[in-house]
């Protein structure tokens, strides 16, 4: 290890060593790098003494790689390769560390841990405008299509071709509720059992387009058939509860939350909420695969950086356990 130099060679020399190990021929690479041929034996000699190594064979018609030459041409040029692409990737990357970055967000997610989320963003990338947006109906195929650059997502199901990415966020609960009439409100708590057979209605406004297959998928998997009876708007869905004894709700917390604060008043008198265990929904930043570009990168680094702060933990802790009439 003492002999090793490497850090002595100058990258004029590493270039004419690789060009001339490529060409065997010193005069076709002095031409092709705009240099005397004096010059580029001087660099080949210079390289062999400080590094005491004897790269070339060398004859009056003839010039060939030793097997320490052959060695060495190959992890250099590895190196190189990657030296080049380094210089890449900086140059584009700052290419696109301006423009727009266009960003689907869900609204059940923690709002004082979205802001801090996009404010350092910001504060990180001034020149990177967001375009921020909440409607996610049809969010993987906006993806696929490039309308949307990055977005929240309930489930990473449903992609066979594997044209999307994925980043697991965290995973949210979904609530049960029933009219305090109901004939299971008595209890203290249900099982996934308690829900065979059930009817059901879903708040078809408020999830993606997979909502409908977590659910199915959920229930094919723990042998329960409950009975959707229909998908309805989640301003109506209470009162679907609440007028109609028989039925259930399967929903997340925040759609009720969003009432106002006398309908949360009313509805904790009639209605009754439970939590299963097993009943949650995983939450995805979700990107096409082939379209990771630097701002997604950057954002999804700087989420992974402020997820470990206590305070962060602690509000996406509270997220994922909360009660809806806290």
């Amino acid at each position: 290890m003492a002999d090793q130099k490497f850090s002595d060679l100058t990258v004029s020399q590493i270039i004419t060593f690789l060009d001339v190990a490529e060409t065997l021929n010193m005069s076709q690479s002095a031409e092709k790098l705009f240099v005397g041929q004096p010059t580029i034996s001087k660099r080949i000699n210079d390289i062999e003494a400080i590094l005491k190594l004897k790269l070339f064979h060398r004859t009056k018609n003839n010039l060939t790689l030793t097997q320490a030459g052959k060695q060495f041409y190959y992890d250099v040029k590895r190196v190189y390769e990657h030296l080049e692409q380094s210089v890449y990737n900086a140059q584009a990357i700052q290419r696109s560390y301006q423009g727009n970055f266009n960003l689907c967000i869900d609204t059940i997610f923690d709002m004082d841990v979205l802001y801090k989320l996009i404010t350092d963003f910001k504060g990180l990338y001034p020149r990177i405008n967001i375009n921020m947006e909440t409607d996610l109906y049809y969010v993987k195929h906006r993806i696929i299509n490039c309308e949307i650059d990055l977005a929240m997502v309930d489930s990473d199901l449903n992609d066979p071709d594997k044209r999307l990415s994925y980043y697991k966020i965290l995973e949210y609960p979904l609530c049960i509720v029933v009219s305090k009439e109901h004939h299971l409100a008595g209890r203290e708590h249900l099982s996934l059992s308690d829900l065979m057979g059930e009817q059901f209605v879903i708040p078809s406004d408020y999830f993606s387009e997979d909502y409908m297959p977590i659910f199915q998928e959920f229930f094919k998997n723990a042998r329960i058939a409950p009975n959707v009876i229909k998908s309805v708007r989640s301003f109506h869905l209470e009162f679907q509860v609440l007028f109609n004894k028989n039925v259930m709700a399967m929903t997340a917390p925040s759609c009720i939350q969003e009432n106002r604060k006398e309908t949360l008043e009313f509805l904790k008198k009639h209605i009754k909420v439970f939590y299963i265990d097993e009943l949650t929904v995983p939450l995805y930043f979700c990107w096409k695969t082939n379209n990771y570009i630097p701002q997604i990168e950057s954002f999804l680094n700087l989420y992974k950086k402020i997820a470990k702060q206590p305070e962060i933990i602690q509000k996406l802790e509270q997220f994922a356990h909360r009660d809806i009439f806290d």
